[in-house]
């Protein structure tokens, strides 16, 4: 019989209920765990909210364990550094109680997400200087250093000519009925091979991989940043990767702003590769919100149809 790692840890963890946390967390740490919410679902992680401090993040699959582990490193070592606030993570769990891999918890970030702010993208001149401040100090970070968080890094599958694929991909599994003549513009684009952009030629460098307004915390009512969160997709990588959902959210204008706080050169081509991995990433939030794999989906859903039919118009 083939013994090992591979053998004894299942690739996919069973969905962590309340009772399964709370007993895994009264058993590794001095804490009550007396309220006990489940508080989101992502595509990687499973969060719960405890005792209203603590936020714990449990990864659904076992190859997103290591880079929650490299994640918390990170954010310690660039936490003094960036303009927003982090999370901080002070708990590191093992595998217990029904529950296969290693989980991580910070405390609690005030805020709501972007997407949830009563301030509208093109009024918040705020978030946006605070995002591209954080951003420029974020994509100098020496990616010598980076190397000890074992940050991956993989230019070509991020390529605009491999971001088009998956797209054609995701289009390919949203209904046709949901919007006929929108899903007629989106495969229009996508088939349209001269929209391409050329590839980022730069060097890598550490991108958050997933900078979307479900990340970005902010006060309800200014749209002021309290938080950056969600940091599983941190790479080296385009720095338009972390513009270009920001895009798909605020538009140009929004983009501008962050540019006009961001204290580095923007790399050549930015522009192009922010719009078009934008709008491939507006397909597929469409797919994933018509999947229904997580809480949120219907936020990915309604925001990428809304941000399709202004960008195809």
């Amino acid at each position: 019989m083939e013994s090992g790692f591979s053998q004894r840890v299942p690739a996919v963890a069973p969905a962590p209920t309340v009772e399964m946390v709370r007993g895994l967390v009264r058993a590794q740490f001095p804490l009550e765990a007396t309220c006990v919410q489940h508080l989101a679902e992502g595509g990687q992680h499973w969060m719960f909210l405890l005792d209203h401090e603590w936020v714990f993040r449990f990864p659904k699959v076992r190859s997103d364990e290591l880079p929650l582990l490299h994640e918390v490193g990170f954010l310690a070592d660039v936490a003094r550094s960036l303009a927003v606030g982090l999370p901080e993570y002070h708990l590191l769990g093992v595998p217990g109680g029904g529950y296969p891999y290693r989980f991580a918890a910070y405390r609690w970030l005030p805020g709501v997400p972007a997407w949830e702010a009563q301030v509208a993208p093109a009024a918040c001149g705020t978030m946006a200087a605070q995002l591209g401040r954080t951003l420029g100090i974020l994509h100098a970070y020496d990616p010598d250093r980076a190397g000890e968080f074992s940050l991956w890094c993989d230019m070509e599958r991020r390529a605009p000519a491999h971001t088009r694929l998956r797209a054609l991909k995701d289009l390919a599994a949203i209904p046709v009925s949901l919007d006929e003549q929108l899903y007629q513009r989106c495969l229009s684009f996508l088939q349209d091979e001269s929209r391409v952009p050329d590839a980022y030629a730069g060097a890598p460098c550490v991108v958050h991989g997933d900078l979307q307004p479900g990340h970005v915390l902010v006060a309800p009512d200014t749209g002021a940043v309290t938080g950056v969160i969600d940091w599983g997709c941190l790479q080296l990588a385009d720095p338009a990767m972390d513009f270009a959902l920001l895009w798909v959210w605020g538009g140009d204008g929004f983009v501008e702003a962050m540019l006009e706080a961001y204290t580095l050169s923007p790399a050549p081509g930015l522009w192009d590769r922010l719009r078009y991995r934008g709008t491939c990433a507006a397909i597929e939030w469409v797919r994933f919100g018509c999947s229904g794999e997580a809480s949120s989906s219907h936020l990915y859903r309604e925001a990428g149809l809304t941000a399709l039919r202004r960008i195809l118009a």
